[in-house]
Formats: structure tokens, sequence, C-alpha cells
């Protein structure tokens, strides 16, 4: 996941592909003045104001180390005013079992 991330933060190509994606998702005029403002700040950032999140979803017992050791190194690798949320997500039950769990009462 940090390396997604970093990714993310550091190509100019996956961020302009997703504000995009974004601007033409963005139809009232209230989003588009949201939109407006972050891609004149993000520009006046040289592309540094950008707020990441990453979602970690394991079928393994709670681990405090699985987010703080990849925070951590993106942390040493991106300065503010980059921004940085990652949450993980830990499942009751095994990935492998979920295709099966979601189909359970469809048609």
């Amino acid at each position: 996941m940090a390396w997604q991330l970093k990714e993310e933060a550091t190509r100019l190509d996956v961020q302009h592909a997703l504000l995009k994606w974004l601007r033409a998702r963005c139809e009232s005029d209230e989003h588009r003045a949201l939109y407006q403002a972050a891609v004149h700040r993000y520009v006046q950032s040289l592309g540094k104001e950008i707020f990441l999140v990453g979602v970690l979803l394991r079928d393994t017992e709670p681990n405090e180390l699985d987010v703080t050791g990849r925070a951590k190194t993106l942390a040493q690798s991106l300065g503010s005013p980059t921004r940085i949320e990652i949450t993980a997500w830990y499942l009751p039950v095994s990935i492998d079992d979920l295709p099966a769990l979601l189909h359970v009462g469809a048609p």
C-alpha cells in the first residue's frame, strides 16, 4: 500500500487522470467551486497539497504495526502539505470466503 500511495503522490500522470475524473463529476455550482479551489491549491503547491487515503483490508488479527509501518515510510518520503490517512479493516472471515458470502441470496 505504501508503494501505491507514494506513486499517487509523485506521478503527475496519475494525479492528472484523477483530476479529470473528479472534474467530470462536479456538476453543481457548489461542487464546481470546491473543485476549482482545490485545483488552485494543488497548482500553487506544485502538486504537493493532496490528501491520500489508503485502506488496508486484512483477514488476520488486528496489528497496529500493519498501519504504522506504512505510515512511517510515507511520512519520510512525502512532506507537508501532503496529508495521508491510512485505515485498516480487519475482517472476521477469510478473504477467500468473501465471494461465496457476497453471493448468498443473490439471484
